[in-house]
C-alpha cells in the first residue's frame, strides 16, 4: 500500500530510506539463506568437483535517477549485478579483470567451459574465461 501511494507522487527522504532498508532486509535474507546452501555444499563436498554460479536479472533503483524498481531505464544501478563462480576450477580463469562486460548469456558458457563440454553452436555467449574475447557493448 506504501508503494502505491509513493509511485504517484515524489517520495521524501524518508520513504526513499524506507525502501531501501526493506530491500537490505531482503539480501541479508538472501545472503543468509545462501550462506546456509554454501556450507550444506561444503559439508558434502561439492565444491571439489561442482562449480556453482550464482547470479540476478537486475538491480534495483530507488529514485538515483527519478525512477524506482527496474524495467524502466539502463543505468548502473538496474544493470549492474553480482556474479559469483565458486568452485573447482574457478580459481584458474577467476578473479582477473575482464575488458569487456559480461552478459547473462555468457554464464552458461563458462559453465559448459568449466566443465569441458563443447557449447552448442546456435549460443551466441561466450565463457567468461575467454579474457580477451571480443563481445558486443550493446544490446540488440
Amino acid at each position: 500500500d506504501r508503494l502505491d501511494e509513493l509511485l504517484g507522487r515524489a517520495p521524501e527522504e524518508s520513504d526513499v530510506r524506507y525502501l531501501r532498508d526493506l530491500y537490505g532486509a531482503e539480501i541479508a535474507y538472501a545472503d543468509s539463506v545462501l550462506g546456509e546452501l554454501f556450507g550444506y555444499l561444503e559439508e558434502r563436498g561439492f565444491f571439489q568437483s561442482g562449480l556453482l554460479a550464482l547470479t540476478s536479472d537486475h538491480g534495483e533503483e530507488f529514485f538515483e535517477h527519478g525512477g524506482f524498481a527496474h524495467r524502466t531505464t539502463l543505468y548502473e544501478e538496474q544493470v549492474r549485478i553480482p556474479l559469483i563462480f565458486r568452485g573447482a576450477g574457478a580459481q584458474d580463469w577467476l578473479g582477473r579483470a575482464a575488458t569487456r562486460p559480461a552478459r547473462i548469456l555468457d554464464v552458461a558458457p563458462t559453465l559448459l567451459e568449466a566443465a569441458d563440454l563443447p557449447q552448442p553452436v546456435e549460443w551466441s555467449g561466450i565463457s567468461l574465461a575467454a579474457h580477451d574475447a571480443e563481445r558486443p557493448q550493446l544490446l540488440s
